[in-house]
């Protein structure tokens, strides 16, 4: 395991781009120690763009983020809809204007094969959305189907273009969205594979064609159950895995997209080091920043940073402070400043229990910048987008929509200013 022993605030060793500048200056002027001195938020700074329900077939629970397309919102969620293939709805794909009106484009489980339960973000390219869901399409492999990769064009009409589980040894259930390198697109599966601990794949739109470039728990260490999205660093596929490695509490990984070849780059050890990565790999200033679950001082999760070459040290431990956030599930965003800031959601925690947003700065230092509290939101699973000065992000639970589950509410949509 690859690890820095302490981080000093002039990131020290290959961390010291932390703390350089990213953007156009207008943020306020930093301490001394390099830290912000971030500005206390008035409630209007967070505004609840849409409440989900399921009423009229709407679409419930985005675990996906939103993106944007010609100044309009664009997201999915896991449950809801039309189709009555699927318990409570097989999810949906929808449209959000930045003033809060909503409309359903698509239910998941329409037609035999159809895909079901999206659960990451979509991927626009030249206005055509691509994404993965967890189960559906063609194969009998799993019990409700292996997943799809699907595109909806700029008519509305949806494609399944691939079904996982077609082959021995194929991805199954993707949990994450996808990325375009070079007009390929690449993602990773949480099981399949022939050892059915996850995978690394890869998908032509051109040919339609599929092709497991990588599977997990290959070797002893090796990282298992992706969940989360790749990011493309000069043509190097970076990514962690939930589990595995050789403390068995999830690895950072590289992989070569044409041969496959798989380096485990950090195994995380629990404890101070964090444990149990959900998210991606976020590339800022020459380093590589991400979450993790769980791990940390207090078992609460971290925020960690890491070189390419796998140099890794933890930036902060939630649960440090009172209404501090906890168990972060998503990837940070930057923001542009004088200096590295990044910002996130943790699913747990803030001052009602129901998760937060939070800013860290590239010297760790951490700022609760919102609580939700239920009724404006509960349990953000996304990574935020940064429009302009705005960050839009969702929530899983909450909001004033009814539906049933340990988490009242349907998910929100919001807008947050900082």
């Amino acid at each position: 395991m690859k690890k820095l022993v302490t981080l000093s605030i002039a990131c020290s060793v290959a961390l010291a781009a932390c703390s350089r500048a990213v953007a156009p200056s207008y943020m306020p002027s930093p301490l001394a120690n390099g830290a912000f001195p971030l500005q206390k938020l008035s409630p209007s700074a967070y505004r609840t763009l849409y409440n989900f329900d399921d009423a009229s077939g709407g679409g419930i629970t985005p675990y996906g983020g939103v993106i944007e397309n010609n100044g309009t919102l664009y997201g999915m969620t896991h449950g809801g809809g039309f189709s009555s293939a699927c318990v409570g709805g097989c999810g949906t794909i929808y449209s959000l204007t930045t003033a809060g009106a909503q409309t359903e484009l698509y239910s998941f489980g329409s037609y035999k094969g159809d895909g079901m339960y999206p659960v990451g973000e979509l991927l626009n390219i030249d206005g055509t959305f691509y994404g993965t869901t967890r189960a559906g399409g063609s194969s009998k492999a799993c019990s409700m189907g292996c997943g799809t990769v699907f595109s909806l064009d700029k008519a509305g009409k949806e494609h399944v273009l691939y079904s996982f589980g077609s082959y021995r040894g194929d991805a199954t259930s993707p949990r994450a969205g996808l990325i375009d390198v070079a007009g390929t697109l690449y993602g990773t599966t949480e099981t399949g594979g022939s050892k059915n601990r996850g995978t690394v794949f890869a998908f032509s739109i051109t040919s339609g064609r599929e092709r497991v470039i990588y599977t997990f728990g290959s070797y002893k260490g090796d990282g298992l159950y992706p969940v989360a999205d790749l990011t493309n660093l000069h043509g190097i596929l970076y990514g962690t895995t939930l589990k595995g490695g050789s403390y068995s509490a999830g690895t950072a990984f590289k992989v070569l997209r044409k041969s496959g070849r798989q380096t485990t780059i950090h195994s995380f050890g629990g404890g101070p080091d964090g444990a149990f990565p959900a998210a991606g790999l976020t590339f800022a200033q020459g380093s590589l920043y991400g979450t993790t679950t769980g791990g940390g001082t207090l078992d609460g999760g971290t925020v960690f940073v890491m070189t390419p070459s796998g140099i890794e040290g933890t930036l902060y431990s939630f649960g440090k402070k009172k209404g501090d956030g906890k168990n972060p599930q998503a990837s940070l965003t930057p923001y542009p400043g004088i200096f590295l800031t990044l910002y996130g959601t943790t699913a747990r925690g803030g001052l009602h229990g129901k998760g937060s947003i939070f800013s860290i700065t590239g010297s760790g230092a951490e700022q609760v910048q919102y609580s939700f509290a239920g009724s404006n939101g509960a349990t953000p699973y996304a990574r935020l987008l940064l429009i302009g000065k705005r960050l839009y992000g969702t929530t899983a639970n909450g909001g004033s929509g009814k539906c049933s589950g340990p988490e009242p509410g349907c998910g929100t949509a919001f807008v947050f200013a900082p």
